[in-house]
């Protein structure tokens, strides 16, 4: 199981390495990406902060789910998220380009402990396919937003019966981004 310094870790991995990257040595179709974002799911709402690196039309992105504290004093989601994209007609020169994203995301939430606590955390999984459009504001800043469906898996720890239970179905996902390239 991915504990939260480990998954902050991996998630801040693009952003300690992408100012660092050897900027001179990186191709012209290569753009490096940081973002601040906003999640509604069927699963729940959360924040996420992350990095996206893109060459020609392909992207690869990793954002850590970032960490709140619900009405019971329980920690909130934390997890890690990846996305993978393809704008077919990106250009620079756009202001507005589009784009279809295949997104993946984990999220553990602390259990509401009464019987067995030797398990934390509770954990979703979230497969999603969507569209998305990108809004270029300034040189480097932009706005993107993404409507997805897919799947959810939950599983959880019962308090009555002490066994896991696993429970799935469909998800929606509506995420806004608040997007700054670092390097281009």
């Amino acid at each position: 199981m991915i504990n939260k310094g480990t998954a902050f870790i991996l998630s801040l991995f693009l952003f300690i390495s992408c100012p660092t990257f050897g900027q001179d040595s990186l191709s012209s179709n290569i753009k490096i990406t940081t973002h601040f974002g906003y999640e509604i799911s069927n699963v729940g709402c959360y924040g996420n902060i992350g990095g996206q690196i893109n060459y020609k039309k392909f992207g690869f992105g990793l954002a850590y789910i970032l960490d709140y504290s619900d009405a019971n004093g329980l920690d909130g989601p934390f997890g890690v998220a990846t996305t993978l994209s393809f704008s077919p007609n990106h250009s620079d020169n756009k202001v507005i380009n589009h784009f279809i994203n295949l997104d993946y995301r984990i999220t553990f939430h602390q259990r509401f402990c009464t019987f067995d606590c030797s398990q934390k955390y509770n954990k979703i999984q979230e497969l999603n396919i969507g569209y998305g459009l990108s809004i270029k504001i300034f040189k480097r800043l932009s706005i993107s937003n993404t409507i997805n469906i897919g799947w959810y898996l939950e599983k959880s720890l019962s308090d009555r019966t002490g066994k896991t239970i696993s429970e799935s179905g469909s998800n929606s996902l509506i995420n806004a981004k608040l997007n700054y390239l670092i390097a281009k």
